[in-house]
């Protein structure tokens, strides 16, 4: 599940002059304005199901299922070794996402059309994400919604702040308005590169936060001292794609 969250496909588009500091971006609204609002989810789940799905290499994913559901609902479509016991008693959001999601780069033989997200509401977990191979059942989810799933406009780098791990299944959890340093260059190490970041930016209530970057190479990091230990990120902006980077902290 983390080597999903943190795939960093090819990216971005919007040049902007190099400067020493930035003020916080705000992740603006997913486009969805041809939907009635009552066919979409809440704006932090249609977040997430976006930038999952830009993560996952479709940044123009061709629809999204989604409905509000039992634990017990989604535990009964899985297999018995992919079972969620924590969320038997829960209410939660589910997405079946689908699009054309490239092999994994730890996996070159496996690809796949479809992906399902579980998010419970509470806290913002993220308690499941895997993919599906074939026509998953859906009858036992009941009613499903559709619409379809679109970036946000001008956001050529989208990062999202969250812890990794967790409770089993490991699923994350957003950091809420956590300031990120951007460094040019790759990594330099487990620890991250040395000296003042280049720019500065902060992550919305939901750990979101858009940025456009010239086209390089960038290592961004949490920079808050009481988000455990935070591992560097780096990811790699072209001109003309826009790139989903997952900035983690860990070790609370």
């Amino acid at each position: 599940m983390r080597r999903l969250l943190t795939v960093a496909s090819a990216c971005a588009v919007v040049l902007l002059a190099g400067c020493s500091a930035g003020s916080p971006t705000q992740a603006p609204t997913p486009i969805t304005r041809s939907q009635p609002a009552a066919d979409l989810p809440p704006a932090w789940v249609q977040h997430e199901v976006a930038w999952q799905a830009l993560a996952a290499g479709d940044a123009h994913p061709a629809r999204c299922l989604w409905t509000y559901a039992t634990g017990a609902q989604v535990n009964s479509l899985l297999p018995s070794h992919a079972s969620i016991p924590l969320l038997a008693g829960s209410r939660v959001y589910v997405a079946i996402v689908y699009g054309r999601f490239p092999p994994n780069p730890d996996d070159h033989a496996f690809t796949a059309h479809t992906f399902y997200l579980v998010m419970v509401p509470q806290g913002h977990y993220y308690w499941a994400f895997h993919f599906l191979a074939g026509r998953p059942e859906l009858a036992g989810l009941g009613p499903l919604r559709s619409y379809v799933p679109e970036l946000p406009s001008g956001s050529s780098v989208w990062g999202h702040t969250m812890f990794g791990g967790g409770p089993p299944p490991g699923g994350p959890r957003p950091l809420a308005h956590m300031r990120v340093g951007i460094w040019r260059g790759g990594s330099t190490g487990p620890v991250g590169p040395a000296g003042k970041p280049w720019r500065k930016v902060g992550s919305d209530a939901d750990g979101f936060f858009a940025v456009a970057l010239p086209p390089g190479i960038y290592t961004m990091k949490l920079l808050a001292k009481n988000a455990g230990f935070a591992p560097p990120a780096t990811v790699t902006v072209t001109s003309g794609r826009p790139v989903a980077v997952g900035v983690y902290g860990e070790g609370m």
